[in-house]
């Protein structure tokens, strides 16, 4: 709430009749490395952060094998998972900490520190 309101007086200070898009400061690297002899063509990151939405945070083809992608997100904690070809949902095997996901498996917990800043 605090940085939609930054957004919205940061239109108004802008002139009125105006869209402000908060963006933050503070940007998340999400990092995928498939296991040997596992077929990953496409990943995303679906998470808390972007309503579980399988297209909104796709990630980043290497040449090496792995993916990555940064999202812009705000202080706070949340749960995500990765899905693997746009089929298979997993915890982040990198990740330090996981809570049930009340399906048989688990999601991953990101904890991003740091304060919002005007936009």
């Amino acid at each position: 709430m605090e940085c939609a309101d930054k957004a919205l007086y940061g239109s108004k200070q802008g002139g009125r009749n105006r869209v402000t898009i908060y963006i933050p400061d503070t940007t998340v690297t999400f990092r995928y490395k498939p296991q040997p002899g596992e077929q990953v063509d496409r990943v995303g990151v679906v998470g808390s952060f972007n309503g579980w939405d399988v297209l909104a945070d796709p990630m980043n083809a290497q040449e090496d094998g792995t993916f990555w992608t940064k999202v812009g997100l705000i202080p706070g904690t949340y749960e995500y998972k990765f899905v693997l070809n746009g089929e298979r949902w997993i915890a982040d095997p990198g990740a330090d900490e996981a809570i049930s996901d009340g399906y048989w498996g688990h999601n991953s917990i990101l904890h991003v520190k740091g304060k919002p800043s005007a936009p």
